[in-house]
């Protein structure tokens, strides 16, 4: 499989993380042209890094033989685990790099990659992977519209992706395509297209499984929300576009692609607003998120988890502070945690990249 092409290969490159950094832009846009002289269709090109959990401190494991299924109590145990404990294993800095499903051989991925390596040699960088995975780059949705709940409310699953907390997932109401819009003249945008809207009523579905004992209420409360207020596409409209650049590929300043669209806010369906907030979700406890943004303990952290669960944004970082964090692992290397709450994942946490990456569609 070209996704486990790294592991079985074990290819390293020689270079010092300083001097990589330095040279970032310019390496990942090198190793795109390397990668298109070779005629190899890539869809993203990336500076990333692997990471699994350890097992627990004084875990036993048990042997086969002296284990007893009776004795199980599979009641205890929960149908999902969002939380992981113990400690966790790094894998080397790696560039990864995205291609078009079903193309790419070994053979050929391993040719690239002596190419790559020759070029990196310049640097004289230490211990860096590459690896190879099949991937298409998709667009990401996210919720909208009562009022937000605190993380102690039994809606909050329910009513999250229809509040006005910050990710609204968006679509014009009669095109099939979601999240882009186009330059045609008046288009209405409703709050989750089909699709959508399909998961979140699926998702809705499956936290019932989960959660018999109030099933019955939780089931009354459903039927209002989808079936009277938005099963219907009409009820769902938030809005329309008013401007709508046509869509440019390696647009000026920056050769970035162009992709995006002004929309007019209906304000009547913005009656809840709370200003911009994120929700942090009932994923974790208010200990677990603050030890997963700040592991350190030599030094206090400057996260403090709302009393509601409702995280106000204050600013927007810049370029420049983004590259340059100010905070620091327990390793001492520099920074920057991030905390996203999307339609399909919920509430994670993930380190920012100093790195731009490159993407293709």
């Amino acid at each position: 499989m070209v996704a486990d092409l790294s592991l079985s290969t074990g290819i390293r490159l020689i270079s010092t993380r300083s001097r990589l950094a330095l040279k970032k832009e310019k390496v990942r846009d090198k190793v795109v042209e390397l990668l298109d002289a070779k005629k190899i269709m890539i869809t993203a090109v990336d500076y990333v890094r692997f990471a699994w959990p350890n097992k627990k401190n004084g875990e036993v494991k048990v042997d086969e033989d002296d284990s007893d299924e009776d004795e199980l109590d599979y009641d205890s145990i929960p149908p999902i685990k969002p939380v992981e404990d113990g400690e966790r294993h790094y894998s080397n800095p790696t560039i990864g790099v995205g291609v078009a499903p079903n193309i790419l051989t070994a053979a050929a991925a391993f040719e690239a990659t002596k190419h790559i390596r020759a070029y990196l040699a310049e640097f004289n960088v230490s211990v860096i992977d590459i690896a190879f995975r099949e991937t298409i780059p998709k667009p990401s949705v996210s919720p909208a519209l009562f009022a937000p709940v605190g993380i102690i409310d039994y809606r909050k699953e329910f009513i999250d992706s229809v509040s006005v907390a910050l990710s609204l997932p968006i679509a014009g109401r009669k095109t099939t395509m979601q999240g882009t819009m186009g330059s045609v003249p008046k288009i209405q945008v409703v709050l989750m297209g089909k699709p959508a809207f399909t998961n979140y009523l699926s998702s809705i579905q499956a936290r019932i499984e989960t959660s018999m004992d109030t099933v019955d209420a939780c089931q009354v409360k459903i039927k209002a929300l989808a079936s009277d207020r938005w099963g219907k596409t009409s009820r769902r409209v938030i809005g329309h576009v008013v401007w709508a650049p046509p869509i440019g590929v390696g647009a000026h300043p920056h050769q970035y692609t162009r992709d995006l669209c002004v929309v007019q806010l209906y304000k009547e369906s913005f009656a809840s607003l709370l200003g911009n907030v994120l929700s942090l979700g009932p994923e974790y406890t208010s200990k677990k998120l603050k030890s997963l943004l700040h592991e350190r303990d030599d030094a206090e952290s400057a996260f403090e988890y709302p009393p509601d669960g409702l995280f106000v944004l204050q600013n927007i970082p810049t370029a420049q502070q983004l590259s340059n964090p100010h905070n620091k692992n327990v390793g001492g290397e520099p920074l920057r945690r991030a905390v996203k709450h999307g339609f399909a994942t919920n509430t994670s946490v993930g380190t920012v990249s100093r790195f731009m990456s490159f993407v293709r569609k």
